[in-house]
Order: C-alpha cells, then structure tokens, then sequence
C-alpha cells in the first residue's frame, strides 16, 4: 500500500520512513473507492494516470458518448482548504480561456456530490518529456527543435493573454503520439498560472513566503521570490530544452534550497561543453544559453523571439526539414516569407560568405582613408580619456578599499573586512597543506582560522567550517580523541548557531526556524549526539510554551532521529517531551501527529534498554 505525506501529499513506496521532500509523516493511502463507480451521472472511472500532492487524476469513459476522458478531482485532504480550491478552480478559469492545439482542452467543470471540485479535460495518449528522458539518454536535436517550436507556439498564446504558467517542465510537457509517428506537443498543469493583469488577486492565492515551481527549471527571479513574467517561461523552456539536448538539467544541487541557489548564482556550462560528445549545433547552443541568462533582460523577450530564433537555427543548421519528418510542426502558413525560405546549399552560402568579405574590404578602405591628422586627433582624445578614467577608477577603488577595510561589516556578519579575507587565507592554506598530506601543517593553518573566526559576529558558520575541516585532519591521520573533542566542540557551537537562527526566526514571522545540523547524523559519536539530543528536546519544550507546536514537532523528531540512530543518548527526555507535546495539542491533526512522534520516541527508549 502506498503511503502519502502529510505536509505535501506526495506519494512514497512503502518502507519509506518519512517524506523525502519536506521530513514530514507518511500515512498509508486506503484503495480508491472511485474506481469503477459512475461520477458526475456520466463518467465511469477506469484507472488513476496521475497523482499529485493536489489532485489526483483519473481515466474515464463517457457512458452515453463511448469517449475518454480525464477527470482531475481536489484531493480529500484540502476539500475543506479555500486556497486549494480557489487555485484549483483559477485552473479551470484560465484553461477554459485557452483554445490552441499546443494546450490541453478543457470539457467542463463543477462540484461533485461530496463538495470535491473537479476539472474534465481531454485524455492524452502518449508520453511526457520527463517519462521520455527516463528511458533515453536525450532526445535528437532534429526531434527536439519541433517540440520546442511548438512548446513556443503554446506560450505565445498564453503571454498574449496575460498569463505565466510559472511550473513548465519537462512533465508537464506532453507529447501525443499521432497515427504518422508525429509528436503533437500539449503543455500541462496550470494550478499555479499567474494573471500578470491581477497581481492583487494572485497574491491572496499565495502564503507568505511561498515559492512556486520545480526547483530545476526555475528562473532566479523565481527562486528569490520577486515578480515574474513571461521571461520566467522562457527560462524554463530553456531548462527544458538543455536537459533535453544533453540529457542533464542545466543545474542540481543535494537539495531543493541547493539547486535553487545554483540558479540564482552558479554559471551555465554550455549544451557542447557538458555533452561535447552529442551533435548538438552551435547556434542551438547559443539561444538555449540566451534563454538561460541570469538577467531577464539579457534572455529573449518573448516567446515569438524564441521561436524566431530556433527557427533560424534550425535552418542554418538543417535541422527543419529533417525534424518536420517527426513532428506534427510546421511553419506558420500566413507568413509566406518563412515557409518559402529553403535550407541554404553550399553555393548559397559561398557567395554570401564571399560578399560578407567583400564588403568587409572595401569597410577596411574606407577607414584607412580618413586622413593620418584625423586618426590622430582621434587617438589623442582617446588617450586621455582612458588616462582620465584610470585616474578616477584608481581613486574610486582606494576610496572603496579604505572603506571596505574598515567597514565593520552587517549586523548579521560582524566582523571588518580584512580580517575575514585573513580567515580565508588560513582556510586555504590549510586546504592545501592537507592536500599534500602536510598533516602538522593544516592542523596549524585551521586552528588558527578557528581562532579568527570566533571573532565574527556571523552565528559561528566560518568557526564551524574550520572546526569541520580540522575534524577531516584528525579522521585522516586516526587521532581518536582528538575527533572526538573536535565533534562535541562542533556540536556546541552549531547548537548556539541553531538556537540564534530559531530566535530570528521567532522575531520575523516570514521565516521558518531550520534544524539542519553541520554534521551528518550519521556521523555523530555518543557525547556529540547527547549534546544535540538534549538541545532539540529542550528546543521543542520551548516551541510548545510559545503555542508553536508545529516547530515543536520538528524540533522533536530530530531528537526522536538522533535516539533512533544513536541508542542511549537522552532517551527518557525525549519520551517525556513527546507526551508533553501530546497533552499540549489542541487541533486534531496535531493530535495524530504527536501520536505518531510519541510512539516513536517511546520505541527508541525501548531499544536503548535491550
């Protein structure tokens, strides 16, 4: 029987201990008692295709018409969520707007007997981008260019209503396989579309601080929070179209938060330079790297400048006729200009070559003509504007270097500039001395970056990265007890970091407490795990005083994790913490949860007593 989070409402094989995505409880999903039955007065329901933390979707026959269709029903869990329903119903409003033959129709919509909102679009035969890659390397550039061109023709249609679909990836990319081999291409899932002309009513579907999308086709502005537009798909479409290429997105990271901030700041390895060994061409290279610019404005504008743009790749690469061969695209017939251009042959493209340098030429000419005073004139100005501007950019940069040097830095990370470049030096050094096995030497270089770094006001990050690196010395070099200090001395300091971020937290209600340890759990020893065992307890007592019980569940289920991996480190705390939170549940769900947590804990102790 599967099970499905209580937080996310994904969907996890059985044995799984708790969601992968957000840590929180897993609980069995029953058989779905819709199967087989008559919904709507008209529909019968044959088989689940999807199922999502949402809504779930089902393959259905029309009784009196004999057709198929999908139905996609609001989960039970969120029938009673207004936000849910009111996204779920945004869904249906903004697919009924939309006919084109790049995005799926939209039959009906309305509320089912038991209050469960439902959406009837048509039934797909076929496959996903995603359900494609999974099986192949990557997809031929000659098949890919027509479904991204028509991928464009779909988002141009969209943009030119106002909407953002803000979650285009490579499953929610469909590809309906015609009787020809052909592949039509239908652009999925709109739950989370944005209406760019009713930015006060988006808003009020969204919590505070959420993010929406998939982390690994994501634009920067998206992962930050600011506002998006059209630009935000193209940067996804782009993502798309490079792990379609290369058969690798174009960033991913251990986690969510990771591949997010590599889209917000790491540098794109170009389609030829992380899959040289693909026949991928270089003006295909070149518009996939545009669309995956950093700054919007640096990207291609609109969805028909990206179309604009394949299409004179593909051309120039001959690419189009050969991908027309596998696709259901064609050019756009009312412009005649287009469907007329042939690829180029080689004679073509030999004169065209031939008069670009002959133009170039007679352009050298002409310059060389400009009189020998001119030139001069020319260059002297230049000289002293450049000598001019060195000037001030020297003077800029030793005004700017004094100020950095002495600047005590943010309140968040106190400590002058000069000082912190010193830590990373040490840091370095080390680095590179422990490279070359000069054990002594490293062991010196990051005591003395621990030591700098105490002095910083930054909650004891740079002091615990150089603890964690003296730690790896003292694991290569087998100096037991030296770990063993250096594992309760990471654990003391990172305990005082979490506490200061849980404070923060509580003074900024927009931001949620984190319990992220600097060292794996796994790795922990019996006095460094106790140390953490006893402060997430206590954490958790504090989060329940303050009414916060959904941080105290957290807080606690680290404790429980701790125990469970390391016998017989705080086992009848954690247990009586677990029922004080029980007994400080008000909500029904809470309830259920510290059920579960106080089952756990009481386990855990179990087993530390055999």
């Amino acid at each position: 029987m599967p099970l499905t989070c209580t937080r996310c409402h994904g969907s996890f094989p059985k044995g799984t201990v708790a969601c992968p995505i957000d840590g929180g409880m897993l609980i069995p999903v029953s058989t779905d008692s819709l199967l087989g039955s008559i919904f709507a007065e008209k529909y019968e329901i044959l088989a689940v295709t999807g199922r999502g933390g949402m809504s779930t979707v089902y393959k259905a026959r029309h009784t009196l018409m004999d057709n198929f269709v999908a139905i996609k029903i609001l989960n039970s869990a969120l029938v009673n969520d207004p936000l849910h329903i009111e996204r779920f119903t945004k869904e249906a409003k903004t697919l009924s707007g939309l006919k084109h033959p790049n995005i799926v129709q939209v039959f009906d919509f309305g509320i089912s007997e038991n209050s469960k909102p439902y959406l009837i679009t048509e039934y797909l035969q076929g496959e996903s981008l995603a359900d494609i890659l999974q099986t192949s390397t990557n997809i031929p550039a000659q098949r890919a260019v027509s479904i991204f061109l028509q991928v464009c023709d779909g988002l141009s249609v969209l943009h030119k209503k106002g909407i953002v679909h803000r979650d285009l990836k490579a499953g929610n990319i469909f590809l309906v396989h015609e009787a020809d081999a052909s592949d039509v291409v239908k652009i999925l899932d709109f739950g989370i579309a944005k209406m760019l002309d009713d930015e006060n009513k988006d808003q009020k579907l969204t919590k505070d601080g959420e993010v929406f999308g998939s982390p690994l086709y994501m634009s920067p502005e998206q992962c930050t929070g600011r506002k998006v537009d059209a630009r935000s798909d193209i940067y996804s479409l782009g993502c798309v179209m490079y792990e379609c290429l290369t058969g690798s997105p174009p960033h991913i990271g251990g986690s969510p938060f990771e591949t997010m901030n590599k889209q917000c700041n790491e540098p794109t390895l170009s389609l030829r330079g992380i899959a040289p060994e693909l026949p991928i061409p270089d003006l295909l290279d070149e518009l996939v790297m545009k669309a995956l610019m950093k700054d919007p404005q640096e990207r291609q504008q609109t969805a028909e400048e990206l179309k604009a743009s394949l299409l004179d790749a593909a051309k120039r690469s001959r690419l189009l006729d050969q991908s027309q061969n596998n696709s259901a695209y064609s050019p756009d017939p009312f412009n005649a200009a287009m469907a007329a251009d042939k690829p180029l042959d080689d004679e073509v493209l030999a004169r065209q070559e031939k008069e670009a340098e002959e133009k170039k030429r007679m352009q050298n000419l002409v310059v060389d003509a400009i009189s020998l005073n001119e030139r001069q004139e020319k260059e002297r100005k230049r000289l002293k504007q450049y000598i001019y501007g060195l000037y001030t950019l020297l003077g800029a940069g030793l005004i700017l270097g004094a100020m950095l040097l002495a600047w005590p830095g943010p309140d968040e990370d106190r400590g002058p500039v000069y000082k912190k470049l010193l830590w990373q030096f040490e840091l370095a050094q080390g680095d590179a001395a422990a490279g070359e096995k000069k054990w002594q030497a490293a062991e010196e270089h990051y005591k003395k970056a621990a030591g700098d770094a105490k002095e910083f006001g930054d909650q004891g990050d740079r002091f615990i990265k150089s603890e964690i690196a003296l730690l790896k010395v003292y694991e290569d070099t087998g100096r037991a007890e030296q770990v063993a200090q250096t594992k309760m001395t990471i654990a003391e300091a990172d305990t005082e970091r979490i506490e200061a971020a849980s404070r923060y937290a509580r003074d900024n209600k927009n931001v949620r407490a984190s319990f992220q340890t600097s060292l794996d759990l796994d790795d922990l020893d019996k006095d460094s795990a106790k140390k953490y065992s006893q402060y997430f307890t206590a954490a958790a007592k504090k989060f329940l005083a303050e009414g916060k019980i959904e941080d105290a569940h957290r807080a606690l289920e680290r404790a429980i994790l701790i125990e469970e991996m390391h016998k017989g480190t705080n086992g009848e705390a954690v247990v009586d913490c677990a029922h004080a939170i029980f007994d400080g549940c008000d909500q029904e769900d809470h309830k259920r949860e510290a059920k579960t947590l106080v089952e756990r804990a009481e386990l855990a102790h179990k087993n530390d007593r055999k």
